[in-house]
């Protein structure tokens, strides 16, 4: 198989953020459900610096035997 014989099956997004530069610098992150709830605690002050991830699920475009 190679790469071309795969599709995307689904794809996720998840946001995480750190409070203060030291959270930031010591990879400490607090997980959040989506971006709504990030832009909330973004307003609430809780947020010094923030990251979004994309994952995506691939599968066989057929599947093989």
């Amino acid at each position: 198989m190679e790469l071309a014989d795969y599709s995307i099956a689904d794809t996720t997004r998840r946001y995480f953020y750190s409070s203060t530069r030291e959270d930031t610098l010591n990879g400490i992150e607090t997980s959040v459900d989506s971006k709504d709830d990030l832009e909330k605690a973004i307003k609430e002050g809780k947020v010094y610096s923030y990251s979004e991830r994309i994952i995506r699920f691939y599968f066989p475009n057929k599947e093989q035997a």
